[in-house]
């Protein structure tokens, strides 16, 4: 039914844009001059107090609850100092070890929202070489078609 008026008034609006009497689309629409003319103030209205059709058509806004996580915010911010390489199935192993009972999604996306706020560390590995007087090489392309290096078995 809502989908029903929303369609009225936008054609009630839409003909009495082109010029089109009231009358008229009362006629071509089968309702009453009375309701095209209340459709016609009520939009009039709404015009003027600077309404938006996204603003009235949007869902209202949630106010935003507490997270599951909120209690052990502290713990997670200590655990994830102490550990640099801490994974989200860790951090939720710890956490059902102090009482935790929310689910594994929840950490992993915190986790992700935290090591986004972080600086990003650069991270030099050193490799040694065998011996001294053995050389390294290495090889650095793109691959086409979405083929990874161990798909390609003898063709490479």
């Amino acid at each position: 039914m809502r989908d029903a008026r929303r369609h009225l008034v936008y054609e009630v609006t839409r003909r009495a844009e082109r010029g089109e009497s009231r009358r008229g689309i009362a006629r071509a629409l089968g309702i009453a001059p009375k309701t095209v003319r209340k459709i016609l103030r009520d939009e009039a209205k709404r015009r003027e107090m600077g309404e938006s059709a996204v603003e009235r058509e949007a869902p209202p806004t949630r106010t935003p609850r507490a997270s599951k996580l909120d209690p052990y915010e502290e713990r997670i911010a200590a655990w994830l100092e102490r550990y640099d390489d801490l994974t989200a199935v860790r951090l939720h192993e710890l956490l059902q070890g102090v009482g935790f009972t929310g689910g594994y999604t929840i950490v992993l996306e915190r986790m992700r929202e935290l090591r986004k706020s972080e600086d990003p560390k650069e991270r030099i590995e050193v490799v040694e070489l065998p011996r001294a007087d053995a050389a390294a090489q290495m090889d650095a392309g793109a691959l086409d078609d979405g083929l990874r290096a161990n798909d390609l078995g003898d063709r490479a």
